[in-house]
């Protein structure tokens, strides 16, 4: 008895009606192995402490490119 994985739903989906992604959705989403996402991990902010670790989708946005970081001022 093989367990089948549900389809990920469209990222266009995803970032209109949820605010976090899992950590394994965020692979999929981002076309990226467990080990990559162990090289960047300093780089990216999580949402923890309620239960199993997730990505906001405004961060997957801002890795992904769709939104600038706001600026600081200098």
């Amino acid at each position: 008895m093989s367990k089948e994985k549900e389809p990920v739903p469209n990222w266009d989906e995803i970032k209109k009606t949820r605010a976090a992604v899992t950590v394994g959705e965020f692979l999929t989403i981002m076309g990226w192995s467990s080990s990559r996402l162990h090289r960047h991990r300093s780089k990216i902010r999580f949402v923890e402490g309620f239960g199993c670790r997730m990505i906001a989708v405004s961060e997957v946005s801002r890795i992904l490119g769709e939104s600038e970081e706001p600026k600081t001022a200098a």
